[in-house]
């Protein structure tokens, strides 16, 4: 099997992604490797950077360049507060009027993705033969890809709903960064195809006729895959596409062990269930009874031809009233129905828990919502994270995978990988402690902090290079031609950027 080149797999993980992966190139460009990278796949903030370094190629951007471009905007730009902002200039035109939509537009802005189309970006020639930017297709919970291949084999879309290429090329490469990276609880579902812009409003027009399908909801592409393997994967099945010699994984995913705590409760008085539920009874007849007698001032106003005071009392009347007595019929109404659908007897079942006092019952209320949180955000993730892996770095057979992790350095073991000891400079440190502890967010929280992310990428991607070449070396087994000789240069870029983490020249 003819075997040629990297597979690069960008994951998820909002700005904190993007600049740790920016760091992951940057040493790839120094030591002559990202050439080699033929393959490249990646999802939510991985392909913020994925699309950004594509669009660099396309537009015969310096590297240097594209680097300080790029960390600029990442420490400038906050897109959630950016994309809040665009929602009252969006076109009222039958797209969604959302903060993910905001968001689209605001990566097609100035200097980071333009207005490029997923045609003129797909169909320049570089090294980038086959490319993948994940998205999570909520309808059949399937990854749905924005893909470039060499193999005829692939299509947009996923094996339930196909996009026709004529449409597909027409989509802005900002649009499908944007269905990339809506992490749910920060964003919206965005909408193909209505949400996504077009040149024009007939060229709009014209992809919505084609579209026969209803609208599909796609959301990040983290849920589904969010280190990016899938798409290698995938492609790597494909007739007439050869593997690569090496699957690089560059990976923001955060220790956060254990993944359960318990959630503090404040202090409460020891006030019964029933006590308050009694209270928010009596509010809420009082607040009816105050709608009432304000309707009824509003009618006696309105017949002494007090017309402006008649108005504001059946405002403030329905303002107060409407609200209690939806409140009250629509507790009656769940309650009801709750009755009817549970085998669980409610009535006993709220009589007893009404004689609990608040401090009994709000712990009770955060344990259920923090198990929930964690089953989604941590459990979950863990399980398919590692699923993925298994695939990966558990085959028998297929190309080295190397894994290089944003808290590689930092984990138990801290500064020693097997065959590579590093004695870690406090400012190398400091580099990647903040890589480790920044948010999964769109913006920035501290000033520099993309740069400490940047400088962390870089730190861990040389450690990963390096521990698999010494690692393959002891095993007898011959690296790739392109590998051979590594060790030396990794060595001395390892050497300075652990003295100088944010060290810009070239070796």
């Amino acid at each position: 099997m003819t075997r040629r080149g990297i597979a690069l797999c960008l994951s998820g993980g909002g700005f904190r992604a993007s600049a740790y992966h920016l760091g992951t190139l940057d040493v790839l460009h120094r030591l002559g490797l990202l050439a080699r990278v033929r393959f490249l796949s990646s999802a939510s903030g991985g392909t913020l950077l994925g699309a950004r370094y594509l669009r660099a190629l396309v537009r015969g951007e310096a590297f240097d360049d594209f680097v300080a471009a790029t960390l600029r905007y990442l420490g400038e730009r906050n897109v959630l507060l950016s994309a809040a902002q665009k929602l009252q200039t969006l076109p009222a035109d039958g797209r969604s009027r959302s903060i993910i939509v905001g968001a689209a537009q605001t990566y097609a802005e100035g200097d980071f993705l333009g207005p490029l189309t997923v045609g003129e970006a797909f169909a320049h020639s570089n090294h980038l033969e086959e490319i993948v930017f994940g998205a999570t297709e909520f309808g059949t919970a399937n990854a749905f890809r924005f893909q470039k291949s060499r193999s005829e084999a692939a299509f947009f879309g996923n094996g339930n709903h196909r996009v026709a290429d004529t449409l597909a090329r027409r989509l802005r490469l900002a649009d499908v960064a944007a269905a990339s990276s809506a992490f749910p609880g920060g964003f919206e579902p965005l909408t193909f195809p209505h949400d996504f812009f077009f040149d024009d409003d007939a060229e709009r027009a014209r992809a919505l006729s084609e579209w026969t399908e209803p609208p599909l909801a796609l959301m990040d592409g983290g849920i589904h895959d969010n280190q990016g393997f899938d798409g290698v994967l995938t492609a790597m099945r494909r007739k007439g596409v050869d593997e690569p010699e090496l699957i690089f994984s560059s990976d923001v995913h955060q220790w956060s062990e254990p993944l359960y705590a318990p959630w503090g409760v404040p202090s409460l008085p020891k006030v019964s269930v029933r006590t308050v539920l009694r209270a928010v009874k009596l509010w809420l007849l009082a607040l009816g009874a105050l709608g009432v007698w304000e309707v009824v001032q509003a009618a006696a106003a309105a017949a002494g031809d007090r017309w402006l005071e008649a108005v504001g009392r059946a405002l403030l009347g329905g303002a107060a009233s409407v609200p209690a007595l939806l409140v009250a019929l629509r507790t009656r109404s769940a309650l009801k129905r709750g009755q009817q659908s549970s085998a669980l007897p409610l009535e006993p079942f709220g009589a007893s828990l009404g004689q609990l006092t608040l401090p009994d019952v709000v712990p009770l209320v955060l344990s259920r919502l923090n198990s929930l949180y964690t089953m989604a955000s941590g459990v979950f993730m863990k399980r398919v994270r590692g699923l993925m892996q298994e695939r990966v770095f558990g085959a028998d057979e297929g190309p080295d995978a190397v894994d290089s992790h944003v808290y590689g350095l930092l984990r138990a073991g801290v500064d020693t990988y097997p065959t590579t000891t590093v004695t870690i400079s406090p400012a190398a440190r400091t580099c990647l402690v903040a890589a480790n502890e920044m948010a999964t967010a769109l913006w920035t929280t501290a000033p520099g902090q993309e740069r400490q992310v940047f400088a962390s990428g870089r730190l861990n991607a040389v450690v990963t290079l390096l521990e698999w070449v010494r690692k393959e070396t002891a095993k007898g087994k011959p690296l790739p031609s392109w590998a051979e000789g590594l060790e030396g240069p990794l060595e001395a870029l390892l050497g300075q950027l652990n003295e100088e983490p944010q060290w810009a020249g070239r070796p």
